[in-house]
């Protein structure tokens, strides 16, 4: 994360894998849809979870590519990233 002071504006800007990650699966997560990564459900802990609604044991997961809402640039740059639906 860095900051960028322009013209007496001051922005915050992002980079890396992470965030490339996470633009691709944003832009895969068109309408009403929230998409979240399998390495994120992961890292939840049970309260986290249960305050989501999401059964840990019981999750399945696709692949960007498969996402027939998949952009261009995520079948490109990120195929392999596993996603569900939550």
């Amino acid at each position: 994360m860095g900051w960028i002071l322009t013209g007496g504006r001051s922005e915050v800007t992002a980079l890396g894998d992470e965030v490339n990650e996470a633009a691709r699966i944003e832009a895969c997560a068109t309408g009403s849809r929230t998409l979240a990564s399998k390495h994120l459900i992961e890292r939840l802990d049970r309260a986290d979870a249960d305050a989501l609604g999401l059964d840990l044991a019981h999750m399945t997961y696709t692949q960007l590519v498969d996402l027939p809402t998949a952009t261009e640039k995520a079948r490109r740059d990120a195929p392999s990233i596993s996603v569900s639906e939550v």
